[in-house]
């Protein structure tokens, strides 16, 4: 339903991380997928690289953030950031659809209805698969932190583990690594 990336409760560290460090939130998807820092298939796929590299980029945000919050050049950053953020989590959104045969979802509003039309998607998801993409990028974002906590907890075995803040993969060390 609407209000499923609650389904752990407002301070679950899926949502949490979703709403206030939503790189970190989706390094831990990155890691369980074993995807690149990008949102690309990784050699390494039992690496916390991404990870790391995740937390690097926030860190590197967070003090942009900070210097230019006098300065003026705070909105420019933070337009960045979001733009980049949604493009990484689209990407994401696209990967997961296309590694499991997820069929696209009932996402019926104005923004993605005009974009297909411009893609020239009338008869959209059969015959047009980019339209599949469109739907991911533009739900990305619409609504970034509900489609990176959806993410998290269809990566993760939130009902068998306890959710973490601070590990490579949201879990806690015993969870395995890696959704298959």
């Amino acid at each position: 339903g609407l209000f499923d990336f609650l389904k752990y409760g407002p301070f679950h560290s899926s949502f949490c991380l979703a709403i206030c460090c939503p790189l970190v939130a989706l390094g831990q998807v990155y890691t369980r997928l074993g995807l690149s820092w990008n949102g690309a298939p990784s050699d390494t796929p039992n690496s916390t690289r991404s990870f790391k590299i995740m937390v690097a980029i926030s860190l590197l945000c967070t003090f942009l953030f900070r210097l230019t919050e006098y300065g003026g050049g705070l909105h420019l950053i933070s337009i960045l950031f979001l733009i980049f953020t949604a493009a990484l989590a689209g990407r994401t959104r696209a990967y997961m659809r296309s590694r499991y045969d997820i069929p696209a979802g009932s996402v019926n509003n104005t923004l993605v209805s005009s974009a297909e039309e411009r893609l020239g998607c009338h008869d959209c998801h059969e015959n047009y698969p980019q339209c599949y993409a469109v739907e991911d990028y533009v739900t990305a974002c619409i609504c970034q932190p509900c489609v990176i906590s959806q993410m998290s907890r269809h990566t993760a075995l939130y009902d068998t583990y306890e959710g973490t803040c601070f590990s490579s993969n949201g879990l806690p060390k015993h969870a395995p690594q890696m959704v298959v």
